[in-house]
């Protein structure tokens, strides 16, 4: 969202003002510290409430002189945890040269364009070069355009977030600092680039690519310019070649040659174009050696160009990444040459690739089409940032021969970038320039961007279309750049359709039969569909991994609370979701038999699906022989890298848990002592730290496995667990107690947990089950703590053993008598516990959608770990919240995968 900044005097130091619905919005808390951002400039704040309504940010002059922002300028804000950022700050690096021009207060193509276009874009943008850099203050004296005075101003502003460098032509004398300035940039952990190189050399460029086998057949043949001879044997070879500056552009370096009959046609630009006419092409070496004049340059296979009207042409594709950072094609354009010119870069005719292509599609050769040209152009792409690292924007040339096939040429990395093919400057946003700017906001905002093409979509079955064929909106119509070869994907099935314009439709897709079945769509489905690089993608498709047990349930129509409340929060987040078991994976044929809840109908109901995009494990097997099979659906599915989980893991071993925690030192003091049980002197060994110790199944959950044994003042022992009930004995001796362990849990991996002195009431035990989440932009959620209170002398406090649950503040206000604000520091010490497990949690395993944290306060109302959880069963939760939470828990998760699925 963005917002316009206003300077207040008025306000006092460190303070901001801003209206209620815009706090909302982004999360922020009244009162409470913030660091407000604006490229490396930052500054402490306060947030203030604002009574009247209105997108404005008051900011106290102290912070605004800080930031070294501009008055009433609008641009996005954004929070991510305690930072407030405002921007992103693009800096455009230009040549000298342009400061001049804009010194005079003159209109340029690529400024004038790059300035209306962020009047949607809202960048804080301005422009500078090799001059007023301060280092030391991360600032820069820069020229920015405004808009409502019409002319250009200087200010200072903050070093930038990105730096889109378009500078290129510096003088001589001026290039070894260039270079220096670039390199200091690049050193720059918090600057990024829009493009990772300045250049791409075309010797390197070639050598690079012809390394790839598929990339090969559209390269020409280049070797590297060394003298006359190798001139001479490369026309010997071809009979037409080009003669190219390494780094040259805009075919002011460019010269060829073309032997026809026993004479050599030469062009090349020396004050406009020449075109010469030698007998001997010995006599051109004099030429040729001033041309280079020492300089690096290639020489390359001139390709016999198919002609319009006897006139050569050649296309421009100009690629850039777009707001979500997926390669888009801005246009394909034709340059059409002077008539019996070879080089198409000067004083050419230019049109639209799929304009031209009617003028060519009727001669007797093969002429690609324009989605054709466009697919080899993404194929390169791909290839080239395979070999030179990271862009976001290049100017490729490509050409067609006479036979109609493909050839690439070179890349340029500061294209340039005309709105139109017969138009420098519009008075509205062009998309080339537009696409640099919403590009710069995913680099910082990432998938906040709120540009993505994501939106509601629901689905039905039309018996009137032809084969793959689909209707849609014209607001998803006119974001395709063609319509013809789309890519549908829904999960991991993909199809293409030809895409037709429905003018009744605003948000429903219609499907012809066999697609509908082939992508395993249900009538009536509404979901999210995302339009980038051509293709439409309907989902998230969410697949949600349960036993067998639960399975049956629902085909009982009977079943357990959480997945009907999944059913329920589906129904407003709109994602494809299913459930399924070990019986349901059909790998060969890519489908999965799941189980959906058919809201028409009101009844659980069973189809197949196709593979999802995201796995939501929630069990799989219980069973050993269905453990087996379970781990290795887990291991099949892990293969196939286009399926996300929402949790890098889907249980904890306990012991593996604690050993990672404990090499923390934030961790360690809420960490009960613990040791692997091996044999009688273990147990022994931890009765010399303890005389209570619980003795727990490494991977046991719900409470089962769970063993309390004790040391009595006698010298006795007395154990108890939870099967159903609470059974106790008495025991002699140490070794009772280990030969009892033993033969309680088997085989089973067993660790030894010092006993925490739990807060206790009647002899029943008292913990707490957290349910954590991360909500829809990434960020850290705890939803609700309540406490657990066991029964009477039970060693768990799981709610499957009949424990009474409480709310966190009805507990701590009836029982422990705390006071409002007693009750405020405790919860904000609680939180702060919780977020330092996770982090932690996070640090040895990976990003978690969800985690379930048991923890304990002991007499002395210190916290402890207890145990984590991957599959959190919500019942604490869903039996002490009310209906708004209950929602808010199940709805998240899918919020989240939305997420990391891409569509939002």
């Amino acid at each position: 969202m963005h917002i316009d900044i206003i300077k207040s005097r008025e306000l006092k130091q460190g303070v901001c003002l801003v209206d209620q619905k815009i706090m909302e919005e982004l999360g922020v808390k009244e009162n409470e510290n913030y660091i407000l951002k604006c490229g490396a400039l930052e500054a402490e704040v306060i947030v203030i409430r604002k009574e009247a309504r209105g997108r404005e940010l008051f900011i106290c002059e102290d912070s605004f002189n800080k930031l070294k922002l501009i008055n009433k300028v609008t641009l996005n804000i954004w929070r991510k945890d305690k930072v407030i950022q405002l921007g992103p700050v693009l800096g455009v690096f230009l040549n000298t040269k342009y400061m001049d021009v804009i010194e005079k207060d003159q209109r340029e193509p690529i400024l004038y364009n790059t300035v209306i276009a962020n009047e949607v874009a809202h960048c804080l943008l301005y422009f500078f070069s090799i001059d007023h850099i301060n280092w030391f203050a991360r600032s820069i004296k820069g020229y920015w355009f405004d808009t409502k005075e019409n002319k250009w101003k200087q200010d200072t502003f903050p070093m930038p977030d990105v730096i889109y460098d378009r500078g290129a032509s510096f003088y001589p004398e001026q290039k070894i600092l260039v270079k220096h300035i670039r390199e200091q940039f690049r050193k720059h952990s918090d600057v990024t680039f829009i493009n990772s190189r300045d250049y791409l050399g075309k010797w390197q460029l070639f050598k690079r690519l012809n390394k790839n086998s598929q990339i090969r057949p559209y390269l020409p043949d280049t070797v590297e310019y060394r003298d006359f001879k190798d001139l001479e044997e490369m026309i010997e070879k071809h009979r037409f070649i080009f003669l190219k500056s390494f780094y040259g552009s805009r075919g002011l370096e460019v010269m060829s040659f073309e032997k026809v009959n026993n004479e050599y046609v030469v062009v090349y630009y020396k004050n406009g174009l020449l075109r010469e006419v030698y007998q001997d092409l010995r006599d051109t070496q004099d030429l040729v050696s001033a041309f280079v004049n020492n300089k690096k340059f290639i020489l390359q296979q001139g390709i016999k160009i198919m002609k319009y009207e006897g006139r050569n042409f050649d296309t421009r594709v100009l690629m850039q990444k777009n707001h979500c950072g997926k390669w888009t094609i801005a246009y394909n354009r034709v340059s059409i040459a002077k008539k019996d010119y070879s080089i198409t870069t000067i004083e050419s005719e230019e049109i639209e690739y799929a304009d031209f292509y009617p003028r060519m599609k009727d001669k007797d050769v093969f002429f690609p089409t324009d989605a054709e040209v466009r697919t080899v152009s993404l194929e390169i792409m791909k290839a080239i940032e395979k070999e030179f690292g990271t862009f976001a924007e290049i100017g490729m040339d490509i050409t067609v021969d006479t036979q109609g096939r493909i050839w690439f040429i070179e890349a340029n990395t500061k294209p340039e970038k005309y709105p139109t093919a017969s138009d420098l400057y519009i008075d509205e946003p062009s998309y080339p320039f537009l696409s640099i700017l919403n590009y710069t906001k995913y680099l910082i905002q990432g998938n906040m961007t709120s540009g993505r093409n994501t939106t509601e979509v629901k689905l039905y079955r039309s018996s009137e279309l032809r084969p793959h064929c689909i209707t849609v909106p014209r607001k998803i119509f006119e974001r395709l750049d063609i319509h013809q070869n789309i890519s549908v994907q829904v999960g991991l099935s993909e199809e293409n359709v030809t895409a037709n314009l429905c003018e009744e439709s605003t948000g429903e897709i219609y499907f012809c039969p066999d697609l509908m079945n082939k992508l395993s769509l249900i009538e009536g489905t509404s979901c999210q569909l995302v339009v980038e690089d051509n293709s439409l993608r309907f989902g998230p498709v969410i697949a949600a991994f349960l036993s067998n047990g639960h399975i049956r349930r629902m085909h009982r129509q009977t079943p357990k609370f959480r997945h009907r409340e999944f059913a329920i929060a589906n129904k407003y987040e709109k994602t494809i979701l299913y459930f399924f078991s070990i019986k349901d994976v059909d790998f060969l044929n890519q489908k999965i038999n799941g189980t959906y809840y058919n809201e028409m109908l009101d009844r659980w109901e069973r189809r197949k699906f196709p593979f999802p995009d995201i796995l939501y494990d929630r069990g799989g097997g219980v069973l050993p022989k269905q453990k087996i099979k379970s781990h290795y659906i887990r291991e099949q599915l892990a293969l196939c890298p286009e399926i996300i989980t929402l949790n890098p893991q889907y249980f904890f071993d306990k012991w593996d848990l604690h050993e990672k925690l404990s090499k923390h030192e934030k961790m360690q003091p809420y960490l009960p002592i613990t040791n692997l049980f091996t044999d009688i002197a273990s147990i022994e060994k931890m009765f010399d730290l303890s005389h209570k110790l619980y003795i727990k199944d490494c991977l046991g959950s719900n409470g089962r496995d769970i063993f309390y044994v004790e040391k009595l003042r006698n010298g006795k022992f007395i154990y108890s667990y939870f099967k159903g009930q609470v059974f106790s004995e008495e025991l002699e001796t140490v070794h009772e107690v280990a030969e009892t362990v033993r033969l309680f849990f088997a085989n089973k991996k067993v660790l030894i947990q010092q006993a925490i002195p739990l807060i206790t009431i009647d002899d029943k035990k008292i913990d707490l089950r957290a349910t954590l989440q991360r909500d829809i932009n990434g960020d850290l959620q705890i939803h609700s703590y309540p406490v657990r209170m066991g029964v009477r002398k039970s060693p768990i406090t799981s709610t499957q053993s009949g424990s009474k649950v409480f709310e966190f503040d009805v507990f701590f206000a009836e029982y422990f008598k705390l006071s409002d604000d007693e009750l405020k520091k405790l919860k904000e010490k609680v939180e702060r516990f919780l977020r330092t497990c996770y982090v932690y949690i996070e640090k040895e395993y990976g990003t978690f959608g969800e985690l379930g944290i048991d923890f304990a306060f002991d007499e002395n109302l210190n916290l402890w770990f207890i145990e984590s959880n991957a599959k959190p069963g919500y019942d604490a939760m869903y039996k002490s919240c009310d209906r708004s939470m209950i929602e808010k828990v199940f709805q998240t998760p899918l919020q989240y995968c939305k997420r990391i699925g891409g569509f939002i």
